[in-house]
């Protein structure tokens, strides 16, 4: 296909490389019509240009696509199975489920003996002595047996003495 571009532009950059001085209120409008036309054309060249680049790498890019959705669902796959193994350990070695991200990753072998060697130090441990509740150690001054609040707390620090 010959390039006929480059005679237009051509000369159209002699024409615009001319002084506009004595061409008159006419010749103006007339020049600026025609440097509008010919941007709008370049545009109208360059999208077409782009949707026959497009057309042409369609098949391309649909490979793309395919091959970058088939590893995002290996990936997808791979962390479904992980997880599903991490819960199977853990109804197994009765882990708590705060304690099934010790398990890490790897394969499976490597995860269940991760989860034996926590379900066997958590045996270990046993439960804890005595009360462990949180809350109020004691009478707090000015309260009288209840549990303070905020403003209990304040007044008897602001006294000077340990609210506890």
């Amino acid at each position: 296909m010959p390039d006929d571009t480059s005679t237009t532009t051509d000369a159209t950059t002699a024409t615009e490389d001319k002084p506009t001085n004595d061409l008159g209120d006419a010749g103006k409008k007339a020049l600026s019509e025609e440097r509008a036309a010919r941007k709008s054309a370049e545009k109208e060249r360059d999208a077409h240009a782009a949707r026959i680049k497009e057309f042409d790498d369609r098949d391309k890019t649909e490979s793309q696509r395919l091959t970058e959705e088939r590893d995002a669902l290996k990936v997808e796959r791979d962390t479904n199975r992980q997880e599903a193994t991490k819960l199977r350990l853990g109804l197994r070695y009765k882990l708590a489920e705060d304690d099934l991200d010790f398990l890490g990753s790897g394969t499976d072998e490597q995860m269940e003996g991760r989860a034996k060697r926590l379900s066997e130090r958590s045996s270990a441990l046993g439960k804890p002595v005595g009360n462990v509740d949180q809350g109020v150690r004691g009478d707090v001054a000015g309260t009288s047996g209840s549990k303070p609040d905020m403003n209990a707390l304040i007044r008897a620090a602001a006294r000077g003495g340990d609210p506890f």
